[in-house]
């Protein structure tokens, strides 16, 4: 049966499963697609698909998250009104987005260049044996002037996305990664122009 705990007041039915002498009660949003969706489902199934229905991708999640990629600090109200729900059903949304690991936090995109980093580079390391690569990647993970570090197939064991100031300043991170124990080569090119750097994904609901 659909029921509510005593108290609540919130935007979510709940639906009660028995499950021999137990019962379990697992928040449903009250939504009214994924309410018909449940009454559909034989109740002795009903937990199972309610689980998977709360942790599906559907097509307004992954519209939210479109939105969010493209302006971070849009208003809820405003994310409510594009997606047609109420403000609650967009903010319970938003927080299961976040206690998933889906959205990871909400940054600002700085102009490099006008804070004087000049230079780009993609910086292949060579390492002389795999026990060497835990306490290398913590070393690389706490350099600032390192952006992104990345485990690689082909020439190399990892690549480095670093920016710098300027040259002198990437020729002294070079050395610092060189001197590193268990680093045998490096191989660095730099970027004489950037025309697309981003972090956005191309979000796509899951499949029903």
């Amino acid at each position: 049966m659909l029921t509510r705990p005593p108290g609540s007041a919130g935007a979510h039915l709940y639906q009660e499963v028995s499950c021999h002498s137990r019962s379990a009660i697992f928040p449903l949003p009250a939504e009214p697609g994924i309410r018909q969706a449940v009454h559909a489902v034989p109740s002795a199934s009903r937990a199972q698909h309610i689980r998977r229905l709360t942790k599906r991708l559907d097509h307004i999640d992954a519209t939210i998250l479109q939105l969010l990629q493209n302006k971070g600090r849009m208003k809820r109200n405003a994310i409510a009104e594009h997606v047609g729900l109420s403000l609650p059903s967009v903010s319970d949304r938003i927080r299961k987005l976040e206690q998933r690991g889906i959205i990871k936090g909400y940054f600002a995109v700085l102009d490099a260049k006008q804070l004087h980093y000049d230079i780009t580079a993609f910086i292949r390391v060579s390492v002389d044996t795999s026990s060497r690569y835990e306490p290398m990647l913590t070393y690389l993970c706490e350099c600032d002037e390192i952006l992104e570090v990345h485990s690689i197939t082909g020439e190399g064991s990892h690549i480095l996305k670093v920016r710098t100031k300027n040259t002198t300043a990437l020729e002294n991170l070079l050395s610092r990664i060189q001197a590193w124990p268990g680093v045998t080569k490096t191989h660095t090119n730099v970027a004489l122009s950037s025309y697309k750097e981003s972090s956005r994904i191309a979000v796509k609901p899951d499949p029903e």
